[in-house]
């Protein structure tokens, strides 16, 4: 199977913030991640499924969470891999991946946001990878982003509690417009990558349809994670994960940087 994003994708990606390639991942992938995944919701229930992190994490998670090392295994995949590595280089570190998970009828949103205002990665690049679990549309509560708002670097967040919201860290609404929002729609087994600056969010899913989607995240190993930075101030729950003791993968190539401490696989 072709692994690689076309030309197109690649400036599709430096141009909108984003691609969605034109091709779905192999059935056997698909079925180990779905099955994962739904060993996550079922070793947690208690947590709120529509953000949970260090999901690839079995041992040693931070997060007090039960994962499932079947998703590590997962995200290093040539499939997945080779796609990030046309957008950020050969040598790579996953160092994260979290299941967001709307049930039908009751899912939370998710603010508009950047995802590099919460992760502390220096020099601040990274490509995440978003894998429909299940069919994800307007209806269940789709991705959607704003096209081109990575070329605006980070922008001020402020902190929003409101009930509805899995996150509690968003943006001022001044600096987007929401009547340029683009609904990434993905059948079951579709990716979509995203840029760290983009803005997105999603809606609360009113279907009588579940949104699962796994998120696998990527860094280049020219920056480092600095584990100094335990957690954004003013965030909570979900929006305030611990990644002073966070376990990270090489997952491809070296450590150019020379300072990232990780698990080599």
């Amino acid at each position: 199977m072709e692994h690689k994003l076309s030309n197109i994708d690649i400036n599709s990606y430096k141009i909108n913030g984003f691609v969605t390639p034109q091709v779905s991942l192999p059935s056997d992938l698909l079925e180990k991640m779905k099955l994962g995944a739904n060993k996550v919701l079922a070793m947690n229930p208690n947590k709120s499924p529509e953000a949970l992190n260090n999901v690839h994490l079995e041992e040693n998670n931070p997060e007090d969470l039960c994962g499932d090392k079947s998703l590590l295994e997962t995200a290093c995949h040539p499939f997945i891999i080779d796609k990030v590595e046309q957008i950020i280089g050969r040598n790579i570190i996953l160092w994260g991946a979290s299941l967001f998970c709307k049930p039908p009828k009751k899912g939370k949103a998710i603010p508009w946001h950047q995802d590099g205002y919460y992760w502390p990665i220096r020099p601040l690049t990274t490509c995440s990878v978003w894998i429909a679990l299940d069919e994800s549309n307007k209806q269940n509560g789709c991705l959607r982003v704003i096209k081109g708002s990575h070329t605006n670097g980070l922008l001020k967040h402020i902190t929003n509690n409101a009930s509805k919201y899995a996150l509690n860290q968003t943006l001022q609404k001044k600096t987007y417009d929401e009547n340029q929002a683009y609904d990434i729609e993905l059948n079951e087994g579709q990716i979509s990558l995203h840029d760290v600056f983009l803005v997105h969010g999603s809606n609360e899913n009113n279907s009588d349809k579940r949104r699962a989607g796994l998120v696998l995240r990527y860094m280049p190993t020219s920056s480092i994670f600095d584990r100094n930075v335990k957690k954004v101030k003013g965030t909570k729950g979900s929006s305030a994960p611990n990644f002073s003791a966070r376990p990270i993968f090489l997952v491809r190539g070296v450590d150019e940087s020379g300072k990232n401490k990780f698990i080599k696989i």
